[in-house]
């Protein structure tokens, strides 16, 4: 999260998770300012001269507004996004241009995920150098499909770590099988089973240990 000058959390952009991203940026904008601004537009005076009186404060508070979401917007893009809303003088042209660069229509969205479900099939444990990787590779991936729409059931995520293990671990994720209901167990549950034989792994007896433990619970 960034911040700006007043400590209010800004969540960062940097082009990945754009739907996320939108989402805290909207409830940030309604919470501190207002997001009208963000649907009637602004439009900058040619010349402030004539500009009726009546209507000068409403015009000037509309200005305030515009200019304080385009700052938050600017301190939430990453540098190598910043550029390109650079040039727009009002919060809906730049919000307009990040939705339609960044999210995407449906046939985009369904390229992207047609992408990260290879991506997680094709996943595989040997190619990380600990299962600790692996599981973050795995998590990612998922969050990302997750964030498209996809729904990826807890299940999904276990089974394919527990036969995806490496051969060494072969008989953990055996026991696993035969003594664990793989529909309730976490991802959370299985990661700390995994990570801790790994570091247990040249212990000597470990194999016993390791089955007593799970057939007993």
């Amino acid at each position: 999260m960034a911040t700006n000058n007043n400590s209010l959390p800004i969540p960062e952009f940097k082009g990945e998770n754009y739907e996320y991203w939108s989402i805290c940026m909207k409830h940030l904008i309604i919470n501190k300012i207002d997001w009208d601004i963000m649907e009637d537009d602004y439009i900058e005076p040619a010349d402030w001269i004539v500009v009726p009186s009546t209507n000068k404060a409403t015009m000037r508070e509309a200005q305030k507004k515009n200019s304080l979401v385009l700052f938050y917007l600017q301190e939430a893009l990453d540098e190598t996004i910043f550029p390109r809303i650079e040039s727009c003088a009002s919060t809906k042209v730049a919000w307009k241009y990040l939705k339609e660069r960044y999210e995407g229509n449906i046939q985009v969205k369904q390229v992207r995920l047609q992408t990260l479900k290879m991506e997680f099939e094709n996943l595989r444990i040997k190619d990380a150098k600990k299962f600790g990787d692996y599981c973050m590779k795995a998590k990612a991936c998922v969050d990302k499909m997750r964030d498209f729409g996809e729904k990826v059931e807890n299940e999904v995520i276990v089974k394919k770590s527990v036969e995806d293990n490496f051969p060494k671990w072969r008989e953990i994720s055996i026991i696993i099988e035969e003594n664990k209901d793989l529909t309730t167990l976490s991802y959370d549950q299985l990661v700390g089973s995994l990570m801790s034989h790994e570091e247990r792994f040249e212990t000597p007896n470990v194999w016993g240990m390791e089955e007593k433990a799970f057939t007993s619970k």
